[in-house]
């Protein structure tokens, strides 16, 4: 019964999300997405909400549904497939990377630089930065 009852209640409560990816500059190697819930796990990959891996190509959208809240998403275009955002000796991005909302930031996002209400169905674009 309280299966039942979980079920019927994430159906009820839930919203889609579709996410477009948008200026990915090739279609080498994979987009990593995360979502955060918890402004204190935000860039923490291992401790993300959610975290999905998609073959990297030109025009790139994801839909999932997820239940109503505030989340933040980042993302980055890992074109080599070693898994990881690559860095210089200056510690800047080499690949592409975007984050929910596309705040133009020096340094660090912060969860509330990314963060979005989910309370209704949405659509949401992210620019690639390279």
């Amino acid at each position: 019964m309280r299966f039942l009852l979980l079920f019927i209640s994430t159906f009820l409560f839930a919203y889609e999300l579709k996410i477009n990816i948008t200026n990915i500059k090739n279609s080498n190697g994979y987009i990593y997405i995360s979502i955060y819930k918890n402004p204190n796990n935000f860039l923490d990959r291992k401790k993300a909400y959610k975290n999905i891996k998609l073959k990297a190509k030109k025009n790139l959208s994801y839909t999932l549904d997820l239940n109503k809240g505030i989340y933040a998403i980042t993302l980055f275009h890992d074109e080599n497939s070693n898994k990881i955002l690559d860095r210089n000796f200056f510690h800047f991005p080499i690949e592409g990377y975007g984050f929910s909302t596309n705040p133009f930031l020096f340094g660090k996002p912060t969860f509330k630089d990314a963060e979005f209400p989910l309370k209704e169905n949405l659509s949401l674009d992210i620019e690639v930065n390279y």
